[in-house]
This record gives structure tokens, C-alpha cells and sequence, in this order.
């Protein structure tokens, strides 16, 4: 039997707004882009179609590469989807 849990606040990153920052200096690509940030290209795949919430990690390399910029500029506190757990028959 599944059951679902109360959807958690997560943190959505802001990928067009970081696009419109990053490709000005030459970071066109998501593998350029991850590479800018020192993360995985997969995290940004995952991010860029909302697979997953922004992790304590990604945002720490996110502030690390652009200190200059307000964290509300590129993050935005969201209700993720209620999970669904496993329960014992």
C-alpha cells in the first residue's frame, strides 16, 4: 500500500535566469555551463527539466561561482511533490 507524505519546501533554481547571466560570457552549452558551476553536466540536465530541487551542494558551487549575485535572483523556495511511501501490508 503506498501513502503519500506532505510535500516539503525545496528550492527551484532559476535556469533561464541563470542563462541570461552566464551565455553573455561565453557559456552556451550545459557541459560549459557545469563546468562554470564545477558540477556534473547531469545535475543541470535534471535541474533544467525539473527531475530535481536544488541540492545544499549545488547551491553552495552556485554562490561560490557568482558571489555578485542576490541568491533570490536565482532560487525560488517551491512545495515539491508530495512523495509517495511504501507501507507495510
Amino acid at each position: 500500500m503506498k501513502e503519500k507524505t506532505a510535500a516539503r519546501p525545496g528550492l527551484q533554481f532559476q535556469m533561464e535566469e541563470f542563462d541570461k547571466l552566464i551565455e553573455p560570457l561565453g557559456y552556451r552549452t550545459d557541459w560549459q555551463k557545469a563546468a562554470f558551476l564545477r558540477v556534473a553536466p547531469s545535475v543541470l540536465s535534471k535541474l533544467r527539466n525539473g527531475h530535481q530541487l536544488a541540492s545544499g551542494e549545488f547551491v553552495a558551487a552556485v554562490r561560490a561561482a557568482l558571489p555578485a549575485i542576490p541568491f533570490e535572483c536565482l532560487f525560488k523556495v517551491v512545495r515539491s511533490q508530495p512523495r509517495q511511501r511504501r507501507t507495510a501490508p
